[in-house]
């Protein structure tokens, strides 16, 4: 990030899954020097848990922000120019929207942030057991070890369609929704744990059912 601002570039940093994550212990320490950036997403429907439809981006020099989305005309000028508040219609490309900030500031304000930190560190915590089951297991590569909450595998010696029929096969059963991706050309079943009600219970059906499709 030095050397970005350095030579007068904006750093953005995509938060948007695991952003929240320096609310942890563990992610403060692997996420040293986020606070450096320019602007950071995040979503609060993934690591604070909220509805679908709620983003987030922080911005240091709210200026910046200002000057580059503010529209001149004459239906936008502005109805108090006493107000202390500011315009949000000049700071984003919506001149008209809902008041979406309510749903996580009244989280916060009921719960405070220690609940949030608790859940993210257990779902965490699933992920690096995960590994640790899939590891000990010939069967799947497991090639990296999980730094937030997510486990990247694939079926060992076998070829692509063969570990995204085992993906199908385990979704199909309806305890869990693993999804796929794409890395160096081969696919990988993708687990990520990012729910508050994420437990043992989550970890436990999730390996029953990959060791029952399997067998069948």
């Amino acid at each position: 990030m030095d050397l970005a601002h350095r030579h007068g570039a904006w750093v953005h940093v995509d938060g948007a899954y695991g952003g929240v994550f320096v609310l942890t212990q563990h992610g403060r320490r692997i996420l040293q020097g986020i606070d450096q950036a320019d602007s950071i997403t995040l979503d609060p429907h993934k690591g604070f848990f909220l509805s679908m439809g709620l983003g987030c981006v922080l911005v240091k020099e709210g200026a910046a922000m200002r000057a580059a989305y503010m529209a001149e005309a004459a239906y936008l000028s502005p109805a108090d120019d006493t107000s202390s508040l500011p315009n949000f219609a000049d700071y984003s490309l919506e001149l008209t929207r809902p008041f979406r900030g309510l749903r996580l500031w009244l989280a916060l304000k009921l719960y405070g942030w220690e609940p949030f930190a608790q859940a993210l560190e257990t779902n965490r915590s699933l992920a690096v057991r995960l590994h640790q089951h899939l590891s000990e297991d010939p069967r799947f590569d497991v090639p990296w070890k999980p730094d937030l909450s997510t486990v990247a595998f694939r079926l060992r010696d076998r070829d692509d369609a063969a570990t995204l029929r085992l993906m199908k096969a385990i979704n199909q059963r309806g305890r869990v929704l693993l999804s796929s991706t794409t890395i160096g050309g081969r696919s990988y079943i993708r687990v990520c744990f990012l729910s508050h009600r994420s437990s043992d219970a989550t970890l436990d059906n999730l390996l029953a059912d990959i060791r029952e499709c399997l067998a069948t």
